[in-house]
């Protein structure tokens, strides 16, 4: 509150000779702004003297300051205070709201002057440190891009050249790039505009795409590509490498030009760039190796394909860079559960492996004896041997065997220290509990064995995964917060660049005419009328002027709304539309019924029409969800509906979008009407035409979604369902569909695709007979066996979607470590499960609940200002009962002593 308070304060003031918060964006501006301390200095005291150290400026917040050139010794310095009689030169009084000091800050001097106390002076200062980081780079970003005003000659650059530049800049801000001021002559500028254009970077992106899609087609692996006539692979894979030299040539194009764009100094210095460089090198190494040994060759660029996609799409390159950013949060969580996991796996490989008991051929006998357990055996003998009995002397099949009670992984959880990490880390996930839990229950000793997997679940289950959600949202929350702060500066500064452009003489305004030039230039699809609209917004004073403050804080949100012209009422527009089109059908007149098309026209766009519409979909529904009880009669009444469907949205487009398909579909609400009044058409007709046979008559059930349409109207027809949690849930969802669509996208492009490039490595037959073969085997994909689920891309990705769905993934892990021999496989598994479902999901759902609060704070906001205006009304109201009881005063009185009322009292609300 307090900051807010400050901020509230601050911005009505110019801060410094640069207006902090004109061009350093609202986060950066409140950033400064928590950085202010205050001080309160007597009348006659000193602030500094002249020769100190500069490391403060200040902000007067009431009184005044005395500038003075100390040539003498003005002042008692034993009592710090003004010497009236001494010889001194006042040569500026500081009043409220201005600042001083800020000289020696930038020249990093020393004093120049000695500033003391005019009167009680109340202060607010801020440290070098604050103005190195908000204040410096402002000034020095407007020393570099004065440069920018004048070619290499020293020369004034003309007012078209200017404006070219400023739309560059302006271009810039809009999509968050990185200022570029270097390199800014007319051919570095096309091609800048060129590898910024939408749709080169729909090239890019659709070619990184194709690229990843190899993966489908390729040999899975390395042990798949031997140049052998047999091999199933053989005549696909030089046409591969001949289109993956095509994408290199597309991608290193893409670089020349940045390259060029930027300059080999400047290019080189950002990270994105090298990035590029250290792709490309690995890409052209692999290619060339690959074709000297005629493809037979370990592909080891295949892992980084999914890398190319981050260089061209900046969404996805943002949500990995939070993945990123928030191992350095979780880091210690993970090593805290490392430390829990080693003391409770050192504990259970010493209590269960060598377990207390009686000594047998000289050892202990461990609580994971499969055998023992299969026998009913020491140490089980007491609760398990008269069942295990029962059970192999049972020939009816009732009793299960004990033998195949448990799975066979268990019996070999604790039997290495790694493999208990690994079977904690299993438990931590609850996978595999109460299966790995049930041998030492069913020992003899069992209810004491019982706490160790107690104590060990309510820490890492219930504590340490609960404190890791909370940690991941807590740092996502501060990372997008850094992000937003990050792409604000980036638009200041390229907004202050373009100013700069566009101002040249510093008056602080320009017209009307360059900046109409400098629009066309941005826009060209811009009409006069849009232009002019836009003009006016960023000039509320109608002085014919646009402010540097108002093209700082609103011209980007302006260029981003979208202008149309209404000449008319809107109900007045679409009744003459309707006359028009009436007028243009004939009247139809039979025997005694005349029918009129208007009339026709206009109860298609009456409530009328809408409440039959509702109630067709409310029956459609019914009809679905009892389809497969009365099949017949429910096909018949779907597909009348389907029919009022389409005439219903034919009638929406035509007569109250008047037939503008780009308006109609301009809206996310009729764009998905559309698509599902057409799929279910879809299923509708295939249903008519080939039966139930056809899968996509399954298609008709999505008009099940109909009861959306439904609830909504109860919600805005039932004050009862009105609840502000119900808006929030409903805008929250609208808001996350395509967040989370765009994040399960961001999951199988990099982090999927990553995994299945390694898993088709990792798990590889032995049998050399069967490589270059098909190995996907369904006998053996339902057994588990790793070399059949990862034996291509497809049945790749079928696996890691079971893993990060959580469903048995322990116990393709487990069957992978037997198959293999190699407990250390158990890596690959564990950490996609990590990443996957532990971490990802986490950080979805910081982003669920952080649009849940927004979209919450925004519904508190509006009802705190629907009260705020309710309460405004009441006011006025008051008044205006006021007002008319005087007014009914006055004509009383003037009636009574019949005296005419000289002046009326307006009233007015």
């Amino acid at each position: 509150d307090h900051v807010d308070t400050l901020v509230d304060f601050f911005e009505h003031y110019q801060i410094m000779t640069e207006d902090v918060d004109a061009w350093s964006g609202k986060a950066t501006f409140r950033s400064f702004i928590q950085q202010t301390r205050y001080r309160f200095v007597p009348q006659t005291k000193y602030i500094f003297r002249e020769g100190d150290e500069g490391d403060e400026f200040y902000f007067v917040l009431r009184g005044s300051v005395s500038v003075l050139v100390d040539n003498s010794e003005l002042v008692n310095t034993s009592h710090q205070q003004l010497n009236v009689n001494a010889p001194k030169k006042e040569i500026h009084t500081v009043f409220e709201h201005h600042v001083f000091g800020e000289m020696a800050m930038f020249n990093a001097n020393k004093r120049s002057a000695t500033c003391v106390a005019k009167t009680d002076v109340h202060l607010a200062y801020w440290d070098r440190s604050t103005y190195d980081e908000y204040i410096r780079p402002m000034k020095e970003l407007k020393k570099k891009a004065k440069k920018l005003l004048y070619d290499k000659s020293g020369n004034m650059l003309s007012e078209d050249q200017l404006i070219e530049k400023a739309a560059m800049f302006l271009d810039d801000a809009m999509h968050g790039r990185e200022l570029k001021m270097h390199r800014n002559g007319p051919w570095p500028r096309r091609i800048h505009k060129l590898i910024n254009h939408k749709y080169f970077g729909y090239c890019l992106v659709m070619v990184s795409m194709l690229y990843l899609a190899l993966i489908f087609i390729e040999p899975p692996s390395y042990r798949d590509s031997a140049a052998d006539a047999t091999n199933r692979y053989f005549y696909r894979i030089m046409p591969l490498i001949a289109f993956e030299w095509f994408v290199f040539f597309v991608f290193f194009f893409e670089c020349i030009l940045r390259f060029y764009s930027f300059g080999w100094r400047r290019f080189l210095s950002i990270d994105l760039h090298v990035m590029r460089v250290f792709l490309l090198t690995v890409l052209f190494l692999d290619l060339a190796i690959t074709c000297a040994y005629n493809g037979d060759s370990f592909r080891f660029s295949r892992v980084l394909r999914p890398i190319f996609p981050l260089l061209f799409m900046r969404d996805l390159r943002r949500q990995y860079y939070i993945v990123v950013a928030c191992v350095p949060h979780i880091i210690e969580l993970v090593l805290l559960w490392l430390i829990i996991a080693s003391i409770f796996a050192r504990v259970a490989y010493h209590i269960f492996y060598y377990a207390e008991g009686d000594l047998v051929d000289n050892r202990r006998h461990s609580l994971y004896d499969q055998d023992a357990f299969a026998q009913g055996l020491y140490p089980y003998d007491e609760q398990m041997r008269e069942y295990c009995q029962l059970a192999e002397a049972d020939d009816t099949g009732t009793l299960l065997p004990c033998d195949q009670m448990l799975p066979d992984y268990i019996w070999d959880c604790f039997s290495t220290f790694f493999k208990a990490l690994i079977a904690l880390f299993v438990l931590l996930t609850t996978e595999n509990f109460p299966d790995v839990w049930w041998p030492t229950w069913l020992s003899n000793d069992g209810s004491t064995f019982f706490w160790f997997f107690l104590v060990y679940i309510l820490i890492a289950v219930f504590f340490l995964l609960n404190l890791f959600s909370a940690v991941v949202y807590h740092a996502y929350q501060n990372i997008i917060y850094r992000l937003d702060v990050v792409d604000e500066q980036r638009e200041t500064q390229a907004l202050k660049v373009a100013w700069i452009c566009l101002d040249t003489g510093e008056t602080g305004f320009i017209g009307y005419q360059k900046f109409e030039s400098l629009l066309y230039r941005l826009k060209p699809e811009y009409t006069d009328f849009e232009v002019g609209v836009i003009c006016k917004l960023l000039d509320p004073d109608n002085r014919k002027l646009i402010k540097a403050e108002d093209f700082s804080f609103m011209v980007i949100n302006v260029l981003y709304l979208s202008i149309s012209r209404k000449t008319t009422n809107k109900d007045e527009e679409l009744k003459l539309y309707l006359q028009r089109i009436g007028s243009a059908c004939p009247n139809c007149t039979h025997a005694c019924v005349c029918i009129n098309p208007y009339e026709v026209l206009t109860f298609f766009t009456s409530d009328s029409w809408k409440y039959i519409l509702l109630i067709v979909q409310a029956v459609d529904i019914l009809a679905l969800l009892s389809y497969h009880m009365y099949p017949e009669i429910c096909n018949m009444i779907d597909l009348v509906c389907s029919f009022v469907f389409l005439l219903a949205l034919a009638m929406d487009f035509l007569l109250n979008y008047m037939a503008s398909l780009k308006t109609y579909l301009k809206s996310t609400v009729n764009r998905l009407y559309f698509g599902l009044t057409l799929i279910q058409t879809v299923g509708s007709w295939t249903a008519l035409i080939e039966g139930d046979r056809s899968w996509l008559s399954a298609l008709r059930f999505f008009g099940i979604l109909r009861v959306l349409i439904v609830g909504v109207f109860a919600l805005t027809k039932i004050k009862y369902l009105r609840t502000s949690l119900t808006r929030t849930l409903t805008q929250t969802v609208i808001f996350m569909i395509p967040i989370f669509m765009r994040i399960v996208f961001h999951i199988v492009v990099v982090l999927m695709y990553m995994y299945m490039i390694v898993g088709m490595e990792l798990f590889v037959s032995p049998d050399e007979s069967s490589w270059g073969t098909d190995r996907c085997q369904s006998y053996l994909q339902v057994q588990n066996d790793p070399y059949a689920l990862f034996c291509d891309a497809e049945m790749a990705l079928v696996t890691l979607t079971q893993l990060i769905t959580t469903n048995n993934w322990n116990a393709i892990m487990y069957q992978a470590m037997e198959t293999t021999g190699n407990p250390v496989v158990a890596l690959y598994f564990c950490t996609f499960f990590f990443i996957g479902p532990i971490l990802a999901v986490s950080l979805l759902l910081a982003m669920f609940f952080n649009m849940f609060f927004g979209v919450a704070m925004q519904s508190e906001h509006a009802l705190s200002a629907f009260f705020n205006e309710t309460d405004q009304q009441a006011q006025m109201l008051q008044e205006h009962m006021d007002l008319q009881n005087f007014k009914q005063t006055l004509d009383t009185d003037a009636d009574k002593n019949n005296v005419p009322l000289a002046t009326e009292v307006g009233i007015s609300t």
